[in-house]
């Protein structure tokens, strides 16, 4: 396919002598291969990010599997007697990171560091098995379900009556046809703000999602190029993209309710009804909303915008009123998990902030910009593209109930407000890319220069005067969190080996007396015994 023509080859003169368009036009052809190229880049650097995030789980995971094994390992034993070298093997894992940490010490060199490569492989390596169990689980159990769920679950069907809604019903099937793609469904929000999205697992199966201010604000051609977007958007496979991205959202979210499980009975109960999901055939629309709403309770899970039920942490659960007894008991619970615990929140919530949340934003706006070619390609008109976002980047974009799915929109201009008045944030505010840089590469595709009215003089100085004090702010801030989060993950090694040892003496004292004390209780128990 050859780009549409124009009445003048971009960067050559015309019979009046003026030049149509830029000199360093480029077609649409052109974006979509370079933001193809970049993708991967950023998808890689992500999930680097997200295997990050196991190291604290593994503080948690670490000392419970080695008190299985070492468990293990004594009945065993007990059984059938083991090889000594076993044994003492298992024995050992409890003090490979102490016995490192001393001979560095003894040394006082760096020579002895690589003796630590082994004890943190122990270390990491069964948080990375649990956070690879829950990605798994997680895309097991959503495999079906899609992204946006509860948004086109909040819509209706276009209605017959109304001309305005068969007219994009009309665009949809249109631009599907210039596509080559099936024609996907429409749903209708009665919503003032202005905005379309694409919902669903995939291009066969997905939904476009369109506001009733979506319909009365844009024209014809307006609205054809931005339903182009979404089209194109849908047929370059982001669909597919979104549901990785909201994937290790939802695993953050499972991995968030797990660390409440102790503290939270509605968390506990979020869990089972996840179980029942996970051998569920879905085939009925309550066990599709029920889907539904266990993603989206997982996603605000992750963001820190869950359900009241889950913001119940550790602290507030302690705080409860409870009896003297039933304090002591929670004691040692306490201490063994609420460091921990607060660690792997504070490191998934620093690395989203700082890597896994850039690293995704950077690859969806290359997407965006990868939908605003193809939204070009399918209307040949970049025109009403630009006209398009133009007219989105001034309205109201942002819609109450969808700021868990907010970068499946065309733009996301502003904050929701609910029915109360209240304003609700985002995480995804950066994800999509700015309207006048989209606009930028639009007029190299050919789309009118639009005149903008430059920033002036005293603009320029509060901008950097702003960032000449924020910056600094900024990277204070970065290196305080960083410096906290190494204390902590120190305070959690030094529990974690704490809980190594006590595991340790404790099973071998068990497995050392129990049987000198059974053998000395067994006589006592069977005359007992017989007596009654």
């Amino acid at each position: 396919m050859n780009p549409p023509a124009t009445s003048a080859t971009p960067g050559s003169p015309t019979p009046a002598g003026k030049i149509l368009g830029p000199a360093d036009r480029i077609t649409f052809f052109d974006e979509q291969a370079r933001n193809r190229r970049q993708s991967w880049r950023f998808s890689t650097l992500a999930m680097l990010t997200v295997l990050a995030t196991s190291v604290p789980v593994s503080i948690i995971v670490t000392p419970y599997i080695y008190v299985f094994l070492l468990l293990t390992g004594h009945i065993a034993n007990a059984i059938r007697p083991l090889d000594p070298a076993t044994i003492k093997q298992l024995h050992d894992l409890a003090y490979m990171l102490p016995e490192a940490v001393a001979r560095i010490a003894q040394t006082k060199s760096l020579a002895g560091a690589p003796h630590l490569i082994v004890p943190a492989l122990v270390l990491v390596l069964p948080g990375a098995a649990v956070m690879l169990a829950l990605w798994v689980a997680i895309r097991l159990t959503f495999r079906n379900s899609g992204v946006g769920g509860a948004l086109a679950a909040a819509g209706r069907a276009p209605r017959p009556e109304d001309p305005a809604e068969q007219r994009l019903v009309n665009l949809v099937e249109e631009m599907a046809i210039a596509g080559g793609v099936p024609p996907p469904r429409l749903i209708v929000i009665d919503s003032p703000a202005a905005n379309v999205a694409a919902t669903g697992s995939s291009l066969r199966s997905g939904a476009i999602v369109a506001t009733r201010g979506f319909v009365d604000l844009l024209n014809r051609e307006q609205a054809e190029a931005m339903i182009g977007h979404v089209i194109g958007a849908m047929g370059n496979g982001d669909l597919e993209i979104a549901q990785s991205i909201l994937g290790v959202y939802r695993t953050f979210g499972l991995l968030e309710l797990v660390l409440d499980t102790s503290f939270g009975p509605q968390s506990r109960d979020a869990i089972w009804r996840l179980f029942k999901l996970a051998f569920t055939a879905r085939g009925s629309v309550e066990e599709v909303r029920e889907a539904d709403a266990l993603a989206e309770l997982l996603e605000r899970s992750a963001m820190g915008s869950g359900a009241e039920s889950l913001g119940q942490t550790a602290g507030q659960a302690r705080a409860r009123q409870r009896g003297a007894i039933a304090s002591l008991l929670d004691a040692p619970r306490a201490f063994f998990l609420t460091l921990p615990m607060a660690t792997a929140q504070f490191t998934i919530g620093l690395a989203s902030t700082l890597f896994f949340g850039p690293a995704f934003a950077a690859l969806w706006r290359a997407r965006c910009r990868l939908a605003d070619a193809s939204a070009v390609q399918l209307t040949r008109n970049p025109e009403s593209v630009a006209s398009g976002l133009e007219c989105l980047g001034m309205a109201q974009t942002a819609v109450f109930g969808g700021e868990a799915s907010s970068f499946l929109f065309v733009t996301w201009q502003g904050t929701a407000t609910s029915v109360r008045g209240k304003a609700v944030s985002t995480p995804f505010s950066s994800f999509q890319p700015a309207v006048k840089r989209r606009m930028k590469r639009l007029v190299k595709q050919g789309a009118r220069l639009r005149e903008g009215r430059p920033l002036s003089r005293g603009s320029w100085i509060v901008m950097i005067g702003f960032a000449l004090i924020l910056g600094p702010l900024m990277l204070v801030a970065l290196g305080l969190s960083l410096a906290a989060l190494a204390m902590m993950m120190m305070l959690d090694i030094i529990l974690m080996c704490l809980m190594l040892i006590i595991a340790d003496k404790a099973l071998t004292l068990l497995f050392r007396y129990a049987p000198v004390a059974w053998r000395k209780l067994e006589p006592v128990l069977a005359r007992a015994w017989h007596r009654t």
